[in-house]
């Protein structure tokens, strides 16, 4: 998949997690999908407006791209009701740790 570049290649703990289409990034942690909104587990970047924001959305975008995997992580919801999950690339790379990776500005 195009853009996932140094990511740690992992193998799915859930093998036969459906693949759901994304339809809008809406930051650096959160996307939409033909399945409802998902807020990626135990990532929590930057928010629209603030430094590193922008680039960590696009990442997002590049990262997730059209189809990808999400899994129910340990807790299926956060405090405020969004629904958690980890979300893997169809190759099996984990999105939310090359987000991390990839995100210079996120190193500082």
């Amino acid at each position: 998949m195009a853009g996932v570049g140094s990511a740690t290649e992992i193998s799915l703990r859930c093998a036969d997690c459906a693949e759901v289409q994304g339809t809008r990034v809406i930051n650096g942690d959160t996307v939409d999908t033909s399945r409802g909104r998902k807020r990626l587990f135990r990532v929590d970047t930057p928010e629209r407006g603030e430094r590193c924001g922008p680039e960590a959305t696009d990442r997002l975008i590049v990262l997730a791209g059209d189809l990808f995997r999400p899994e129910d992580g340990p807790r299926l919801t956060d405090q405020f009701g969004r629904i958690l999950a980890y979300v893997y690339t169809t190759d099996g790379f984990r999105v939310g740790e090359a987000l991390i990776q990839g995100v210079g500005c996120l190193d500082v």
